[in-house]
């Protein structure tokens, strides 16, 4: 995973697959202080991500209503 910050785009590959939400802090906050730009856009690039577990799914979920 990582972040351009050129096209606002934070880039996810391969497998998502940690063992507990807590695991995913590091990217939930990689993600917030993403989408708290002055133009609020951030894109999610999900092409190349082949395996997401159910943590995974929630995290991604928690995070597009947050910023809703």
């Amino acid at each position: 995973m990582w972040y351009e910050k050129t096209n606002k785009t934070v880039y996810f590959e391969e497998t998502l697959t940690l063992g507990t939400v807590a695991e995913y802090s590091p990217i939930i906050q990689l993600l917030s202080n993403v989408a708290n730009n002055p133009t609020n856009l951030v894109n999610l690039n999900l092409k190349r991500l082949y395996a997401l577990n159910s943590y995974g799914i929630i995290m991604l979920y928690k995070f597009v209503i947050d910023i809703l």
